[in-house]
């Protein structure tokens, strides 16, 4: 999950282009990391 927060922040993509390696949706990132916030 962490590793995805910092790959969105530094990569400049979207949530929904998050690649399926970080084994969870775009969606399912971003609602978690807007409850973390």
């Amino acid at each position: 999950m962490l590793a995805a927060i910092i790959f969105v922040a530094t990569s400049g993509c979207t949530w929904n282009q998050l690649p399926p390696g970080f084994g969870l949706s775009g969606v399912t990132a971003f609602r978690r990391f807007t409850v973390w916030t």
